[in-house]
């Protein structure tokens, strides 16, 4: 009966009426006004006439239009998008109108992608939100059609979104079902390697930082064969970064001078912003703070000169976070602002979160707990607003440090507990162990000491799991004050000297705003076991540290 009635509506409708009603059973969820005329029309249903048929339509309540925002969406209900299928089918136009439905989000993704770290960013992030089951669809069906060109160019160029929206594991997922599919190479070197390079960086987003370099590299080989220096040197600074985190810094440093050294011989100075700030990260974390703010001013520059706003957001809060690691929070706390306001000014809102973010830290640190409690709430509204689901379970994880602070392990750990579960749904495994690591000091608050110290383990398996070298080192000091206030010196003082080895053997001492805290637990725990038994439990720590292995692998023995 529904199906008659379905027919006879439909026989009613003009010819032109009746082309498109079952031509927009291509999309999946919603569309705009654009993606059917592009998607749509053809010389017997030109795109001018499209918007007056969709308006007809309308009217006849065969298509639902909404307004959202600004936007603009239509859509059909499922029973009429499923006779209109039939239809569609009727007249052999299926696989050619996918097709262009397929190239049409295509093309969304490729605009998406050089937009996603501008001022349009939230809105981008909006369209691709707003659209994602049309471009799964899309992907669907190219992958089925073999046409794995096509759907590579649905998710490489936007990887930003899946990473922001916490959908990395699907996007990953898809790029590397595509690059394997693949055996023949059929794709074009300069497709697979920007699907290698998205494919890396979803890696890293997902603290797996040897996949990602494994991506990288592919990646380089490709375009050094192809001749494109331009995305070599991109591929370096990944490869750098990547570096960095697997603790091999001598590697980081040769990989990012040789993207500044690449980009400078084509003349393209921005580019140079990105291994420059991350050069001015290792010196950092070797604790060179002339060189590293020489460099990240020299990075600064660059983007002042270009007008690049979101590179100079970056570089504000690189300079900021570094002040802030000398004890310097007035100096910080200027730049910080600076970067803020202007964030805030272009809506840049992945610079805003950064800021937001840094200043609860700092507002933590000095025990201000209603600053940081106010930055950390509005964190969660903008990193839900845009759908970073990283952000805003970074930011539950913070504000159960604010209630540790206020001596609440209760919803400390409700807050931990929250954002575990979701980082562990979206493969975040760097958030996973912040939230491991604050679950600890909730159960140690608690009185569960054995609970705290487990869940310390967990934190420390995971690092090195993921070859996450200084996060090993962060963790086993944790476990070391743990003991330590535990009454356990022997063992805190073994993790003391198990970690101080990893970093020297790393090259990265304490920041200095740590420096004085790390001293006065070493003097107690000197006088507690006496000077004699505090250099053997010392000694113990960093032969279990094994020197030449690398730090966050199986080479840590305690």
């Amino acid at each position: 009966t529904l199906r008659a009635t379905m027919d006879w509506s439909y026989s009613l409708l003009a010819p032109a009426e009746q082309t498109l009603r079952r031509r927009l059973a291509a999309f999946a969820g919603g569309f705009t006004r654009e993606a059917a005329e592009s998607v749509c029309a053809s010389a017997d249903l030109p795109a001018a006439d499209i918007l007056d048929l969709l308006d007809s339509l309308v009217q006849r309540s065969l298509v639902v239009h909404e307004e959202k925002g600004g936007d603009s969406r239509y859509r059909l209900l499922e029973t009429i998008r499923q006779h209109a299928q039939e239809k569609l089918d009727e007249r052999g136009e299926e696989a050619e109108l996918l097709r262009r439905h397929a190239a049409h989000f295509a093309g969304v993704v490729e605009a998406a992608g050089q937009e996603l770290v501008g001022p349009e960013q939230l809105t981008w992030l909006r369209r691709l939100q707003a659209d994602l089951d049309n471009i799964r669809a899309a992907l669907r069906w190219s992958q089925e059609a073999g046409d794995i060109a096509l759907a590579l160019r649905l998710i490489a160029p936007a990887w930003r979104f899946w990473m922001m929206s916490g959908q990395s594991s699907e996007g990953r997922r898809w790029l590397e079902i595509l690059l394997a599919q693949d055996t023949r190479q059929h794709v074009a070197d300069a497709v697979r390697a920007a699907a290698l390079f998205a494919a890396g960086s979803l890696a890293f987003t997902q603290s797996d930082p040897v996949s990602a370099r494994n991506h990288y590299v592919r990646s380089l080989e490709l375009r050094r064969a192809l001749g494109d220096v331009k995305g070599m040197a991109e591929v370096l600074n990944g490869l750098g970064v990547a570096s960095v985190d697997l603790g091999d810094y001598r590697e980081a440093e040769k990989y990012l001078e040789e993207s500044v050294r690449l980009r400078s011989e084509v003349g393209d100075t921005f580019g140079n912003h990105a291994p420059l700030s991350n050069l001015a990260n290792i010196a950092k974390y070797h604790g060179e703070y002339v060189r590293a703010t020489e460099l990240y001013q020299r990075a600064l520059y660059i983007q002042r000169q270009l007008g690049h706003i979101h590179g100079m957001l970056l570089s504000l809060d690189n300079l900021a976070q570094l002040w802030g690691e000398r004890g310097d929070y007035e100096r910080a706390g200027a730049l910080n602002l600076e970067a803020l306001i202007m964030a805030r000014e272009r809506g840049i809102l992945t610079s805003v979160l950064t800021g937001l973010s840094t200043r609860a830290a700092w507002a933590l640190e000095l025990g201000n707990l209603a600053e940081a409690e106010s930055y950390l709430e509005e964190c969660l509204e903008v990193s839900r607003s845009v759908g970073d689901r990283v952000q805003e379970n970074t930011a539950l994880i913070n504000l159960a440090e604010v209630a540790l602070g206020r001596g609440d392990p209760d919803r400390a750990t409700a807050l931990a507990e929250q954002a575990l579960s979701a980082l562990r749904q979206i493969g975040h495994q760097r958030g996973q162990a912040f939230a491991l690591m604050t679950l600890s000091d909730a159960a140690w608050m608690h009185g569960q000491h054995d609970r705290a110290a487990d869940l310390l383990e967990e934190c420390v398996e995971l690092r090195r799991g993921m070859g996450d070298a200084l996060g090993t080192i962060v963790t086993l000091e944790g476990r070391a004050r743990l003991a330590g206030s535990r009454g356990q010196a022997d063992e805190a003082v073994r993790l003391y000297g198990s970690a101080a080895t990893l970093r020297t053997a790393l090259g990265t001492p304490l920041p200095p705003a740590w420096q004085s805290e790390f001293a006065r637990g070493l003097a107690d725990l000197r006088d507690r076991l006496g000077p004699d038994t505090f250099a053997e439990r010392w000694d113990e720590g960093k032969a279990k540290a094994v020197p030449g292995h690398r730090p966050g692998a199986s080479g840590l023995n305690s």
